[in-house]
């Protein structure tokens, strides 16, 4: 196989390009699912890759209130070393935000503090 095996497949990586441009565009992750016609967790799963590639920044992904991203960002900031799981962070914004935005601000953190 050339190339390797590391390489996705075509389709999703136009998809994965797609969803960038959109997001890029101020889309939100519901519009985009509609867009690309797919759930709203694969898109929060490609934003999260995305960003912990630094394709996308976090503030182009998710259009979050200042004060809740930072008290996302508390949460996982809380403890000492690696960042928690986002199971562990969870239920602290249950019926605040969708999990996939968790999802999306633990690689920002990760990316940015390459932990």
């Amino acid at each position: 196989m050339l190339g390797g095996q590391a390489e996705a497949p075509k389709e999703v990586a136009d998809i994965r390009h797609e969803l960038i441009s959109l997001a890029r565009a101020g889309m939100t992750p519901i519009q985009i699912a509609g867009q690309l016609q797919c759930s709203e967790k694969n898109v929060y799963t490609l934003l999260a890759e995305s960003i912990g590639k630094q394709q996308l920044s976090l503030e182009q992904a998710l259009d979050l209130p200042e004060d809740l991203l930072g008290e996302i960002q508390d949460a996982f900031l809380d403890g000492e070393g690696e960042l928690p799981p986002v199971a562990e962070i969870a239920p602290l914004f249950t019926g605040r935000v969708p999990e996939g935005v968790l999802y999306c601000v633990r690689a920002a953190l990760q990316s940015e503090f390459e932990i």
